[in-house]
């Protein structure tokens, strides 16, 4: 398999091909350098809003302590310049009491004071130089990006637009969708599809996104922003429901990250009549985004997942290694099996370890001391698990399901930073997730990670993400998957990538990653013009081109500008979902 290795100037990884189990487990297990602590707080309930609520962190180091109080939306314009203008933008504030200071509501702004001087030069030094590497392409890029613009008007215009049609050619028909999630590349997808359907799109975002990209797109027709919901849970279903009324809207599409699926589940209840929302219930979200609870019901309906085993302690984890190793003194060198260790809640930092069991009990102390620095000890609060490492190539899928019924689906090879997506057209990981959804009744977005094992091909599921994966970017060519998201029960047959449907890619991830390895060679250069001239960029469509420029130099550059504020130490920059991997972040 491969692994990922942080080598280049830019935040990005580059692939390490590991083919000896040793130099693997050396890997997997590797020490990684403490990071800064920060607070967690699980998502709160309307109820829960209702009366003031402290941060749970009692550490004295931590800066994020707030108060939460219900609030009244109000609709207020915002200034955009006119490149970013569409019919409406506009912004929901909220009126707050003292304590609620907004600037308290912003998990990444709450950095903690670094230790030294090197945590706080460190990551400005790698925003500046990754600024700096940015415009110092954009002449190329932007003449490169004008001239294919222009040929591709002139000659090719259909056969970049979806259907054979621009957004400006699309006949309305009378409906309205709210997206949520503007800053990802998957909203982008969306809005697209329902615009090549003639539906008006509302597209969502919090302030902290307001430079997203596909607030430039000619298929969007208003971009608004809400409250934070994971710090303004009422504010923000007062705002969607608001905008739901003001527009009429038909449909709710929740976009959502790992972060916020729960809250974007409470968002059904409170819209008007006529209006639907395509998340799947609260409860059902809970239930599946808990990994150990899925792996169960995965099991009790007789389709393969590994086996799994939830730790809420320091000592649980020791307990239940010591055991491993105990399994493993009497087990042949064949027969040995190993475990990983991953926190139950989604966590872009630590999601990148990959440590695994059983080890030696120095080298797991060592482990959970760093996570106790990190601020993501094992706790009853913080649960993690302990689930069997599958030796085998990861793949994700994406289902729209209603009442059971598969109503379109994609597939693709996975791995820790994906930038790259090609439908995988894997009928075992297919009729899996039909079983699965249809067992258990599924209405709404469903993803769910495999991992096929090497040796004997069965696909093992680890876990699920109730929410929209980003490998929709491969359904993006094809007109019925909008049609779907509106009229699902005239889908007859389930909805899948075209046959034509080839690699989507990112420009600003190829360019890196080329330059990390062989900067500035003849090679590279060739590379990077086949990867263009072959393969579909996710943003760039001369039908509508001004997303592209804008990702590429107003929402990535502006993600980094505000890292020179806060100094936070960051992984990467995610051009999938539109925003860096760093500590204290969303």
């Amino acid at each position: 398999g491969t692994l990922q290795s942080k080598s280049s100037a830019m935040g990005y990884a580059t692939p390490i091909d590991i083919s000896d189990e040793d130099m693997l487990y050396s890997v997997l297990t590797r020490p990684i350098p403490p990071k800064t602590e920060y607070a967690k707080q699980r998502p709160a309930t309307p109820t829960e809003l209702s009366t003031s609520s402290d941060d749970i962190s009692s550490d004295n180091e931590s800066i994020c302590a707030y108060k939460l109080r219900p609030v009244t939306p109000v609709l207020t314009e915002t200034s955009t310049s006119d490149v970013y203008s569409s019919d409406t933008d506009t912004e929901f504030a909220s009126e707050r009491t003292p304590e609620a200071d907004p600037a308290e509501l912003e998990p990444a702004e709450c950095a903690v004071a670094p230790r030294t001087w090197r945590q706080a030069i460190e990551p400005r030094l790698w925003s500046v130089a990754t600024l700096v590497g940015i415009f110092a392409c954009a002449p190329l890029v932007v003449a490169c990006w004008a001239v294919l613009v222009a040929l591709g008007r002139t000659f090719g215009e259909r056969l970049a637009a979806i259907g054979g049609k621009r957004c400006d050619e699309v006949k309305p028909n009378g409906k309205v969708a709210i997206v949520s999630g503007g800053k990802m590349t998957k909203a982008y997808v969306i809005a697209r599809q329902l615009k090549a359907q003639g539906c008006r799109v509302v597209l969502l975002e919090t302030s902290k996104y307001w430079m997203v990209a596909s607030r430039a797109s000619n298929c969007v027709d208003r971009f608004a922003m809400v409250p934070l919901p994971e710090k303004d849970l009422a504010g923000y279903l007062d705002a969607v429901r608001a905008l739901a009324i003001e527009e009429k809207a038909d449909l709710f599409i929740p976009v959502t990250s790992p972060a916020a699926s729960e809250y974007e589940a409470q968002v059904a209840p409170v819209l008007p009549a006529g209006c639907v929302s395509w998340s799947l219930d609260l409860e059902t979200v809970r239930d599946l985004d808990d990994k150990t609870a899925f792996c169960s019901s995965a099991e009790r309906l007789g389709l393969p997942a590994p086996r799994s085993h939830r730790v809420a302690s320091d000592e649980e984890a020791h307990a239940f290694n010591e055991k491993l190793l105990a399994e493993a003194a009497t087990a042949t060198a064949d027969a040995e099996t190993r475990y990983i260790l991953k926190s139950l809640a989604y966590d872009s930092m630590h999601r990148l370890d990959l440590f695994t069991l059983p080890c030696a009990p120095d080298v797991l102390d060592a482990y959970l001391a760093k996570l106790h620095t990190d601020g993501a000890a094992i706790t009853q609060e913080n649960p993690w698990i302990i689930q069997t490492f599958v030796v085998g190539d990861e793949y994700s899928t994406c289902a729209l399901v209603k009442e059971g019924r598969l109503l379109a689906f994609t597939d693709n090879r996975a791995c820790l930073s994906c930038f790259n997506y090609t439908p995988a057209r894997s009928e075992a990981l297919r009729s899996w997730v039909r079983d699965f959804c249809a067992a258990r009744r599924l209405s709404g977005v469903v993803c769910i990670d495999f991992i096929v094992d090497a040796q004997s091909g069965t696909p093992y599921a680890i876990e699920c993400n109730p929410r929209f994966s980003s490998n929709v970017l491969n359904l993006l060519s094809n007109p019925a998957f909008g049609a779907a998201l509106i009229r699902p029960d005239e889908v007859v047959d389930a909805v899948e990538p075209l046959a034509a449907q080839g690699e989507t890619y990112f420009l600003f991830a190829e360019i890196w990653a080329l330059l990390s390895k062989r900067p500035f060679s003849l090679r590279s250069a060739g590379a990077l013009l086949s990867t263009v001239a072959t393969k579909k960029d996710a943003y760039f469509d001369v039908a509508d081109p001004l997303p592209f420029i804008a990702h590429l130099f107003v929402h990535i550059p502006a993600l980094l500008a505000r890292n020179l504020s806060t100094g936070n130490k960051w992984a990467k920059i995610d051009p999938c979902i539109g925003k860096l991997t760093e500590e204290n972040g969303d």
